[in-house]
């Protein structure tokens, strides 16, 4: 529910978004609302897109590429930003299903950081979930949670893989925001 603040508070010249709907839901009602109103441009993402931004290249890996999406969990976007030989994954909310389906990157996968899928809580088949976290081998892990977290994320066993990965976590509600820093020989992240 983050978004509407940022949109309405932040100058925006474009969002990436993978073309859901949700007419039925108020924040997307009032999400595209503001979007028509601050000429805000839109741009859906599949599977296999690109963007980029000087040496920054930012590869789009989930949703599929099917016609309509559904509006759900395992179709948000996964990103793979990779910045002077760096690395970082943001998984957004996808769960077990979509986690399978991204072990074919392979080392691809590898990255310095990684914004936790679904905020640390429950992403299914644990055999699925270590193997891709194992794969991804983050030196430092995002796990952005609400101030006030009623769903009580993230869970014990997802801070222990991470932990036995020798990854730091990072939890917003307790270390706040998490700003990266990222060269060709360096990469650190700290809280506000």
């Amino acid at each position: 529910g983050g978004i509407l603040y940022i949109l309405k508070n932040f100058e925006i010249g474009c969002v990436v978004e993978n073309g859901a709907r949700a007419e039925k839901n108020n924040l997307y009602r009032e999400y595209r609302k503001i979007l028509r109103e601050k000429k805000i441009r839109r741009l859906i993402v599949r599977e296999g897109d690109r963007m980029s931004v000087d040496s920054a290249r930012l590869y789009v890996l989930n949703p599929k590429g099917e016609e309509e999406i559904a509006d759900s969990n395992d179709n948000s976007i996964v990103l793979k930003l990779a910045y002077k030989g760096r690395g970082a994954l943001f998984c957004a909310d996808i769960t077990d299903k979509t986690i399978a389906g991204l072990n074919h990157y392979g080392r691809f996968l590898e990255s310095e950081i990684l914004k936790v899928p679904h905020h640390g809580g429950f992403l299914g088949d644990e055999y699925i979930v270590k193997n891709f976290l194992n794969q991804v081998s983050p030196i430092a892990s995002i796990i952005s949670v609400g101030r006030k977290e009623y769903y009580k994320k993230p869970l014990e066993n997802i801070i222990n893989i991470l932990t036995s990965l020798n990854s730091i976590s990072y939890i917003t509600n307790r270390d706040g925001a998490v700003t990266a820093f990222i060269s060709e020989d360096y990469c650190k992240l700290k809280p506000y």
